[in-house]
């Protein structure tokens, strides 16, 4: 579980899947042999919580050309614009870790920065009015290096940065150290 979501809150994760969805007979069985046991139980629980909220969500509604954050990012909206959905979320966005060749048209970094740039427009649009009340962070988990290495890439270090964004971002400056 990502550290800004740990604590005394009961969470939950879900993600897409291109499966056909099990039967409710199914479901309602398993639920049955798991109820008794502690882990499995509520595990299976709270996964069923979590797919009732996303009931209605097509993954398959974005075309074929979607991509896993894109689609994400639509799913994240869908359920945070509801009055009663959840107030926070967050999405995992992997394949950062580029120590070569970061430049160039067709690069794994200009490739994901424009996954990033079509994920935030995807839950901007899914939210609507309710972007006006939104703040999105977005984060890295490790710093890079400066300067690029002998490959054109960067390797672990301590450069950085994050992006806040939202219609509850009072936005346009730059602040760095």
């Amino acid at each position: 579980m990502p550290l800004v979501l740990r604590g005394p809150a009961q969470i939950g994760s879900w993600s897409p899947s291109r499966l056909p969805a099990p039967g409710t007979d199914l479901l309602d069985r398993l639920e049955a042999l798991y109820r008794d046991d502690a882990l499995l139980g509520r595990s299976f629980g709270v996964a069923r919580e979590a797919q009732k909220m996303m009931d209605g969500h097509d993954p398959g509604g974005l075309g074929s050309r979607t991509t896993p954050v894109v689609e994400l990012a639509k799913a994240a909206g869908e359920v945070l614009a509801r009055p009663d959905g959840p107030r926070v979320a967050t999405i995992d966005f992997v394949g950062w870790d580029t120590h070569i060749s970061q430049q160039g048209e067709y690069s794994q970094l200009t490739r994901n920065l424009r996954l990033l740039d079509s994920a935030v427009a995807m839950l901007k649009t899914t939210l609507g009015p309710a972007w006006q009340h939104t703040a999105f962070l977005v984060v890295t988990e490790f710093g890079r290096a400066v300067a690029p290495n002998g490959s054109g890439g960067t390797d672990h270090g301590t450069g950085g940065v994050a992006f806040i964004v939202g219609g509850a971002v009072r936005g346009g400056r730059v602040i760095s150290d």
